[in-house]
């Protein structure tokens, strides 16, 4: 942790106070009989010394999310007796584009593939994990909806404005279940921390003070004006934290932005026999359909996909030399490579190894109308 912060930076860190307050603004025009929830009206984490104010208006936040498992509590399947535990929260994390991109950090997402986000107003959407880079420990997720019309955050430009040391900062948190849109105090300890040698992210890192709970990765760093100013990636203590400045997160957006136009071009739904009446109520015939589970191919509409030997109706049993169990197995594959080998048709656990795979490439495709087969 010397490594990290200097004996200066932690002697800063040992004076601070923070107190907690709702905004005077609100406790004038409101009787104590209606407290509101605190997901209507922020709690603010404050050092004592701050103006006792509310820096944001209420639509600041639409924004800036709270990420939690694709599973919801309640699911009879996953919790047949029920559940009684605490509702759980993977990070947080904020949208930097109109058609649903949510950047956040890799920390809490694990392998999951599928997520729900949590929005400011209480409403609940479906998102997919859609790329995780280890360089930069930032994850992003796709909204779901092909919407173009979501709330997305004023970003700071970090690279022609370089963070000064102490400049004042509040870090936008999720900081327990149920208590959303937390603001957190503090300030700019350094710009260009590296710990790359202990946690393999190689980018350099704003290094503040502004609390993080723990589990709550991925949340933004956000200036007195609103701006986003970085996304943080590690947690160290209470108000030793890590973020990857906001110049950093354009560049990788971009790269998100760029896979995501590059697509493999099939529609594939998964298949378990148990489902053939389903799939024969769509005009497919049952000696089409096999007795084993897999990702079938309904539809191809990239020209180098059929030249490299993929059909219609095949089903996708093995990727990367695994046999798959789910969507998300396809999914994760999508997600860290530009570049897949599938095996089709092979019912047993290994794929015959004297078949040579399918390679799946990104490449231009049309959506007007399915191509021959």
């Amino acid at each position: 942790m010397m490594s990290v912060l200097s004996k200066r930076n932690i002697a800063i860190l040992s004076v601070m106070a923070t107190s907690y307050y709702l905004p005077t603004d609100w406790t004038k025009s409101h009787s104590r009989r209606q407290w509101p929830t605190v997901s209507q009206y922020p709690i603010i984490v404050r050092k004592a010394w701050m103006k006792n104010k509310m820096p944001f208006k209420d639509n600041w936040f639409q924004p800036f999310v709270a990420i939690k498992p694709a599973v919801h509590n309640t699911d009879p399947q996953q919790y047949p007796n029920g559940y009684e535990g605490p509702e759980i929260i993977l990070g947080s994390g904020c949208i930097v584009d109109p058609s649903g991109l949510i950047v956040s950090a890799c920390e809490g997402f694990g392998s999951a593939s599928y997520v729900r986000v949590r929005f400011n107003n209480r409403e609940v959407h479906e998102g997919r994990v859609v790329d995780r880079d280890i360089d930069t420990g930032l994850a992003t997720i796709l909204l779901d909806g092909n919407r173009n019309d979501w709330p997305v955050i004023e970003m700071f430009d970090t690279k022609t404005l370089p963070l000064p040391m102490g400049k004042a900062v509040y870090s936008v948190g999720n900081c327990l279940p149920g208590h959303y849109n937390h603001l957190y105090e503090g300030i700019i300890v350094r710009s260009d921390l590296n710990i790359e040698e202990d946690y393999k992210i190689k980018c350099e890192l704003v290094q503040h003070t502004a609390v993080i709970k723990e589990g709550d990765c991925g949340n933004a760093v956000v200036d007195t004006n609103g701006k986003v100013l970085a996304i943080n990636v590690k947690n160290f203590d209470l108000e030793i934290n890590a973020a990857v400045p906001m110049h950093t997160v354009k560049e990788y957006i971009d790269r998100v932005k760029t896979k995501l136009s590059q697509r493999y071009g099939l529609l594939t739904y998964w298949y378990d026999p148990k489902d053939k009446d389903v799939f024969m109520s769509c005009g497919i015939s049952k000696h089409q359909l096999k007795d084993y589970k897999g990702i079938l191919v309904y539809g191809i509409y990239n020209k180098q996909l059929i030249n490299a030997g993929i059909s219609e109706l095949d089903l996708i049993t093995h990727i990367n030399y695994k046999r798959v169990d789910s969507m998300d197995d396809l999914y994760c594959a999508l997600q860290s490579q530009t570049t897949i080998k599938v095996w089709t048709n092979e019912p047993n656990y290994n794929p015959d190894p004297n078949k040579d795979p399918i390679i799946l490439e990104r490449g231009p495709v049309d959506f007007s109308e399915e191509l021959p087969i």
